[in-house]
């Protein structure tokens, strides 16, 4: 038994510090996915706006009031770009915790419009699902998708490494006071 106690003490740094893919993806829920290498907050809800051009998808995104936000914006070309490398973590895409944005299925062809410039009239769109870029002009229909800077504080979410810190040290003790129950029997 102490040998089980010694080598769950010794285990417990380094699984609490080992780190899936997206492991800097929270899910805050409703919709809100907290990004904490980051320190924004998505909206997992992307705007298509069928044929019309862009100015309709920045329309939307300065317009947007969900969960009680109002300070929504188009992420910034490295925002965007470190979502795509989220996704692609560990050698395989998945999009976790996600479930609309970046997901092959919902948006295979979808280009997500950033606010960062990429010439005259234009502004880069990246596609996750497809790891490409497109400087979309005016007239081009692109997809929108919207974060916040920030964390909403009404979803508060405990850290994983935490969790399995403290439920590996009560384990631990009920081990040994069972063990020191026994030991006076």
């Amino acid at each position: 038994m102490k040998k089980l106690i010694t080598t769950v003490a010794f285990l417990v740094p380094f699984l609490a510090g080992a780190a899936p893919a997206g492991a800097d993806l929270l899910d805050l829920g409703s919709g809100l996915i907290y990004d904490r290498a980051q320190g924004i907050t998505w909206l997992d809800q992307g705007f298509d706006p069928g044929f019309d051009d862009r100015i309709v998808t920045e329309q939307w995104v300065e317009n947007l009031t969900y969960g009680g936000i109002t300070d929504w914006r188009a992420p910034s070309l490295t925002e965007i770009l470190h979502l795509g490398d989220d996704f692609r973590a560990g050698g395989t895409y998945s999009t976790a915790p996600f479930t609309e944005i970046g997901v092959p299925a919902v948006d295979f062809r979808a280009f997500y419009l950033t606010s960062t410039p990429a010439g005259a009239g234009e502004l880069w769109a990246y596609s996750l699902s497809q790891d490409r870029l497109l400087a979309a002009e005016e007239t081009t229909p692109i997809w929108g998708v919207a974060v916040t800077d920030g964390r909403p504080s009404s979803a508060p979410v405990p850290e994983p490494g935490t969790l399995l810190l403290a439920g590996t040290g009560a384990a631990c003790l009920l081990v040994v006071s069972r063990n020191r129950a026994l030991q006076k029997e």
